[in-house]
């Protein structure tokens, strides 16, 4: 009468050992391991330990105005007497436009176009992987890269443009896109993570 009542019950096999109920494959790894999460590859990464949620609108800001902040200080300390140098010595200083409405709007422009570029190229990548390493090193790519299309580009079709000062263009690039990327990344991991 037993085994029959515990055949009917469904809570034993025909030996009248217990069956273990049936689980769904999320179950059974939280069984195998508790603090599993089964996520998308994406949910993966904002679930990381220590992992911060990204803001990008607020990076992107942050990001211009550090990269803003830089170049103005560069351009106050040296950069201003190095352009005048090179600008009086090969000649060219009459190629250049003076400061405008139009001149200050297209500046504005490149601002904003370069801190989106660090922001997607350098910034977002390096808080994925939580390097300041590989933003600064992106930084550098990308800053070298831009102004290397208004040095070189100068150099090789402007007779009297100096190649040094084409060099120095991209320098100055290189610097100020790896402080931008790399300090903003660096900002935000140093963050706690929220809870």
């Amino acid at each position: 009468m037993a085994s029959c009542a515990l055949g009917l019950d469904g809570g034993a096999d025909a030996l009248g050992n217990p069956e273990e109920p049936e689980s769904s494959p999320t179950a059974r790894a939280a069984m195998v391991d508790p603090t599993r999460v089964v996520a998308s590859p994406r949910e993966a990464r904002v679930q990381m330990p220590g992992h911060a949620i990204v803001q990008p609108v607020k990076l992107y800001f942050q990001a211009l105005l550090i990269y803003v902040a830089v170049d103005v200080a560069y351009q106050l300390a040296i950069g201003f007497r190095i352009f005048s140098h090179f600008a009086e010595s090969s000649g060219m200083g009459a190629m250049y436009a003076s400061p405008s409405g139009s001149a200050v709007g297209l500046m504005a422009v490149f601002f904003a176009l370069i801190a989106f570029a660090n922001l997607k190229l350098c910034i977002l990548p390096a808080i994925e992987v939580r390097s300041v390493k590989a933003a600064a090193r992106s930084g550098a790519l990308l800053g070298a890269t831009a102004y290397a299309t208004l040095g070189l580009t100068n150099a090789w079709s402007i007779g009297r443009f100096p190649l040094v000062f084409a060099l120095i263009v991209i320098v100055e690039g290189c610097v100020f896109s790896l402080v931008c990327s790399g300090l903003t990344t660096w900002l935000h991991l140093r963050r706690p993570p929220p809870q």
